[in-house]
């Protein structure tokens, strides 16, 4: 018989062991809006969002990406701050059989075009901040696609974050889209049906800036079931549908990206997101 002297280290609840489901991630957000449709999913700048609206949005933003031609297994980036847009693209490009390439908002130009072009990412959503640091580097890109968030219309108005005008908005120019338009023109539509499984892609994850001798790391859906399960096995006291999580760490990090956000997810809780960490 194998000891297991570490087991009496555990908290009362934790179990020695876990079966994972052969699913992908996705399916937790879509057991959450299954179970809890009008539990609060998201609460930002003063706006909230349900689960069920969460889980219309992601299917609609799969159904956009689809058409903008993505397929299962392609590249495409995230360069936005902890956000309703983030977890939407997140999930979306999960929906889609997409693999998210998740980068530093606060990255410069030439720190987001060597990762660009590392991990061949061909569309990209962006946060309308951020977007004139694209516009400097899409020609020398494969970029062929750019989403662009509005922050300011995920929030309250009252709360709304800081951000450039309407003056000054790339839409209308080509292979650039907003979000939200594209969230309303594909509401009513399905994704087409991706077959993804637990060996699938997932996410592609940097381990640090250029300097840093930084690597791609693959993430499988496999492993992100796994890696959320175990996380949340370890929190005993949580309800499911009953917890509200502070996510202020950034998602575009790995531990962020688990117990701000994927996590939470899990458990149906409401995330109350912050877009940047201040002290």
């Amino acid at each position: 018989m194998i000891e297991t002297p570490w087991l009496k280290h555990y908290e009362d609840g934790v179990p020695p062991s876990l079966e994972y489901p052969r699913v992908p991630l996705t399916r937790f957000l879509e057991e959450s809006a299954e179970s809890f449709p009008q539990n609060v999913a998201m609460i930002f700048a003063g706006r909230r969002f349900t689960y069920g609206e969460l889980r219309q949005k992601v299917e609609a933003l799969a159904a956009a990406l689809a058409a903008l031609g993505v397929k299962k297994g392609d590249r495409v980036g995230l360069l936005l701050p902890n956000s309703p847009p983030y977890i939407i693209g997140y999930y979306g490009i999960l929906k889609a059989g997409g693999i998210v390439v998740s980068l530093n908002p606060l990255s410069v130009e030439r720190e987001i075009l060597h990762f660009l072009k590392h991990a061949d990412v061909r569309t990209l959503l962006v946060a309308e901040p951020s977007y004139p640091r694209i516009a400097e580097i899409a020609g020398q890109s494969s970029l062929e696609h750019v989403v662009v968030a509005c922050l300011r219309e995920w929030a309250d108005r009252k709360n709304a974050p800081a951000g450039p005008g309407p003056s000054l908005s790339p839409r209308g120019k080509k292979g650039v889209h907003g979000l939200e338009s594209l969230l309303r023109k594909y509401a009513a539509r399905k994704p087409p049906a991706v077959s993804v499984g637990p060996e699938d892609e997932a996410v592609l994850q940097y381990t640090g800036a250029i300097s840093e001798g930084m690597r791609g790391v693959v993430l499988t859906h496999g492993n992100l079931v796994a890696n959320t399960m175990q996380i949340r096995s370890w929190v005993v006291r949580a309800r499911r549908g009953k917890e509200v999580v502070l996510s202020v760490l950034p998602f575009f990090h790995v531990y962020g990206m688990a117990v701000a956000m994927n996590v939470p997810v899990h458990l149906a809780a409401a995330m109350v997101i912050i877009p940047r960490f201040e002290v």
